[in-house]
């Protein structure tokens, strides 16, 4: 499935949250738009989980509005969760379930076949894991099955918190060449608190301030 680069965009409109009163953000208004690779800058503790995490739909807005390629992002909107792929800075996948279990449980709600992950587990290395549990996992190897579990879509958007986190420096580079390639097709907007791989995959910084002060 392809997209034209001009019609890839996330919207934020007016968008504020709290937390415990204080706010976090209010009235962000910003957009990104068109294929590539897009880092969030901050501070920890700035909002860069939250804002990924109101996108994919995980956290609510208290106010304001949220848009991929103009769909909302609202509780019921199917056709906005299949515009986008989540992959977050922990591993939510349920300790029992086995690494080809979760890959092909995505498949089947992605309507994928089962082979589009098969190139990714060579890459990744993750052959002799197939059959292991996600409680017997190493960190590193879960957010492998989380990756792969994005990155086999086709949803033109993709938003990775921390994604570089736990992985080896084989896999960061294999990582390092999907990530360049898939942003010629792609909008990819990540967190990422290392300054050497935003640089090495030609991310362009989005820093949370000047979000919050538009």
């Amino acid at each position: 499935m392809s997209h034209d680069n001009n019609t890839v965009s996330i919207r934020l409109e007016r968008v504020s949250k709290k937390f415990l009163q204080k706010p976090i953000f209010e009235d962000l208004n910003f957009t990104w738009q068109g294929f590539g690779i897009y880092s969030l800058i901050g501070e920890n503790g700035a909002g860069k989980s939250t804002i990924l995490s109101m996108i994919a739909g995980l956290l609510d807005c208290d106010s304001g509005k949220i848009f991929i390629n103009g769909q909302q992002c609202l509780l019921n909107n199917n056709e906005y969760k299949k515009l986008m792929a989540f992959v977050p800075d922990h591993c939510p996948i349920y300790s029992f379930m086995q690494g080809q279990e979760f890959l092909d449980l995505i498949c089947s709600i992605r309507k994928l076949d089962p082979s589009v992950y098969q190139s990714y587990i060579e890459k990744f290395r993750l052959e002799d894991f197939l059959k292991t549990t996600f409680a017997e996992m190493s960190f590193g190897t879960a957010k492998k099955f989380l990756l792969i579990s994005a990155l086999m879509t086709e949803a033109p958007v993709l938003l990775l918190d921390e994604p570089n986190n736990g992985l080896d420096q084989a896999t960061l580079q294999s990582f390092r060449q999907i990530l360049i390639q898939q942003s010629k097709t792609k909008l990819i907007l990540m967190s990422c608190h290392d300054q050497n791989f935003r640089e090495s995959v030609n991310a362009i910084d989005t820093i949370l301030d000047g979000l919050k002060a538009g």
